[in-house]
């Protein structure tokens, strides 16, 4: 059976497999590949060897000057071209070239359109990465002429593993570092927090779905890093699709914290206009992003809630822990690169930047959202103001295609 096929949509193909399939080759080699091991005193490691995945081939048919597509056994590689052999073009006297797709890419944009479907349901992509570097101006102790500002680094990681139809396991990485003087001419403190993530995707039906997520994470300056380092953490979310441009959100984020037990709940929505140039992504009091394309590029503004805790424990000083709430508001500009597969973004913003400094074991009985009770620590360093900062950001972002009909089969 030959199929029709159009160059712009072989292009196309082209544009949307090129960066996705590369970047989950890679994934996939570093999940796969493991070094084996010779027997005998002398260990010898033998090259990573990867399991070559099956793959759908297509060869691209040029006669009569029209193309088809055609199906052929195999392939290996992303993309594969070379001209074919006239015996295989079944009498078919003019060149044509092999175009291979790896069934990777076929199961890959499987997974992720289930992701989509499991945990977003109204949002057209996946934002697999994200790494971002910002800095303060400049963050002044209260009582005192000193000042310092805060640098922060991120990265972000999710990479989903589907289970079946309706259940996608989530997972990936979070890793924060925060740098700044806690006190007035003291030495720069690096606190670190390394997060995990693995939880559930569920969907039900076309209007009801669930996601559940534990995050365990170690979080200190890592230079003595004891389990009492470790919290657990973890939200819990239903999803209420309303049509194809509104869905809301219901749920909860609770996390044990050196300070104690922080609970909150979350409340949201997701919208995107029809016609894909407005968009809004609220989850509050957490975070929130409301912004707006004009084609070359988008402008938007987001807040975001932070409430963290680190354990520093260093020879010769009494033990204490920080108490990190900030509260980010930011304007930002965004460019697509590499077929709107990259994403550049550009922020200035206000962040309050509120890092408390209190002895290990000295916590409040409960922190809910904004309000903590039975709060009577005492705090031991100088209060620090809140400063503008600017930050980069870098997402690589899947972007799930629209189904579009099928075209006729040219028997």
């Amino acid at each position: 059976m030959v199929h029709w096929a159009q160059p712009e949509m072989l292009r196309q193909a082209q544009h949307d497999i090129a960066m996705t399939d590369y970047l989950l080759v890679f994934l996939l080699f570093l999940i796969r590949a493991k070094p084996e091991r010779s027997s005998g005193k002398n260990i010898r490691r033998k090259a990573p060897r990867f399991r070559s995945i099956a793959t759908r081939s297509f060869r691209v048919v040029f006669a009569n000057g029209k193309k088809f597509l055609r199906e052929v056994p195999f392939s290996f590689g992303s993309f594969s071209f070379g001209e074919a052999k006239e015996n295989e073009l079944n009498n078919i006297k003019e060149k044509s070239y092999l175009f291979s797709i790896k069934n990777t890419f076929v199961k890959t944009r499987y997974w992720l359109v289930c992701l989509w479907g499991l945990t977003l349901q109204a949002q057209n992509y996946v934002d697999l990465v994200k790494i971002g570097y910002g800095q303060t101006l400049n963050n002044d102790f209260d009582a005192s002429t000193s000042s310092t500002q805060v640098a922060t680094f991120e990265a972000d990681l999710t990479l989903p593993i589907v289970l079946n139809d309706d259940h996608v396991l989530v997972s990936g990485a979070l890793f924060t570092e925060n740098s700044l003087q806690l006190f007035p001419q003291s030495r720069f403190s690096n606190l670190y927090s390394t997060t995990l993530k693995l939880g559930l995707a569920s969907t039900y039906n076309d209007t009801w779905s669930s996601t559940i997520v534990l995050l365990p994470k170690l979080a200190s300056d890592y230079e003595r890093i004891t389990s009492d380092d470790l919290y657990i953490g973890g939200f819990a979310l239903l999803k209420y699709k309303k049509n194809a441009h509104l869905t809301y959100r219901f749920g909860a984020y609770g996390s044990q914290e050196a300070f104690g037990f922080f609970a909150t709940p979350i409340i949201g929505w997701y919208y995107h206009s029809p016609n894909e140039r407005f968009e809004m992504d609220m989850s509050l009091p957490i975070s929130a992003d409301i912004n707006y394309n004009l084609g070359s590029v988008t402008l938007g503004m987001d807040y975001y809630g932070i409430g963290r805790s680190f354990n520093i424990t260093r020879e010769g000083t009494t033990p204490v822990y920080v108490d990190l709430s900030s509260l980010e508001f930011a304007t930002y500009l965004q460019v697509p690169t590499l077929n709107n597969t990259v994403l550049l973004r550009a922020k200035v913003g206000y962040a309050s930047d509120d890092f408390e400094v209190y002895a290990q074991g000295e916590k409040i009985d409960l922190g809910l959202s904004a309000f903590s009770f039975g709060d009577d620590r005492t705090q031991l360093n100088p209060d620090i103001s809140g400063g503008i900062f600017l930050k980069f950001e870098v997402l690589y972002r899947f972007r799930i295609p629209i189904s579009k009909s099928e075209p006729e089969n040219n028997k």
